[in-house]
């Protein structure tokens, strides 16, 4: 199997390790182990597992890994009694106004610039409480799962206010943006 090591420098070295009896049927005259550096390879599994759950330009989760997310919640909560729900969660589904704007008069690397940014916002704003998804071009997603509707309707009034006060400038022009929630 692969074991964690502790390194002397504190990070962790993967380890392949086979055990091979030194004289077959004797186990009491030994075992020759080997181990074998497999780090490089956890590490690569781990990339493509994170690449294939998460949005390749924001960073966020990508909608198949949302969706899935929501499904195992609602699987959850499904086997709940009624009265252990008291807050059930909040879904938002947002929208980014004026996004085709900064598109055609600013161009796509802008627009990318964008996404990005606002993905750090959405995250900065969900990242103790929930989740935030890019589920296409200029849609997002954010799940909070133990939260009120009084909460969610709060964090819905922050994330319009940040983006509305957000003026993000190119190229010596201002961009003025907003979301569109649906709660």
């Amino acid at each position: 199997g692969e074991l964690p090591l502790l390194r002397k420098d504190g990070r962790t070295l993967w380890g392949r390790v086979q055990g091979q009896l030194v004289e077959p049927g004797e186990p009491r005259r030994g075992v020759l182990w080997t181990l074998q550096d497999c780090s490089a390879e956890r590490e690569v599994r781990a990339q493509q597992v994170w690449e294939s759950s998460h949005d390749a330009l924001t960073q966020l989760l990508n909608h198949a890994e949302f969706e899935r997310r929501l499904q195992v919640l609602l699987a959850q909560r499904g086997q709940q009694p009624a009265a252990a729900l008291h807050d059930q969660g909040v879904l938002l589904f947002m929208d980014v106004d004026h996004f085709t704007v900064v598109n055609d008069l600013a161009g796509r690397a802008v627009a990318e610039d964008v996404l990005r940014r606002l993905a750090r916002l959405l995250e900065a704003e969900v990242q103790h409480s929930g989740w935030a998804a890019r589920l296409g071009s200029d849609e997002f997603a954010v799940l909070l799962p133990a939260c009120s509707l009084a909460n969610g309707q709060a964090v819905a009034e922050r994330l319009r206010a940040t983006v509305q006060a957000w003026e993000p400038a190119y190229q010596g022009r201002g961009y003025t943006l907003g979301l569109s929630i649906g709660l």
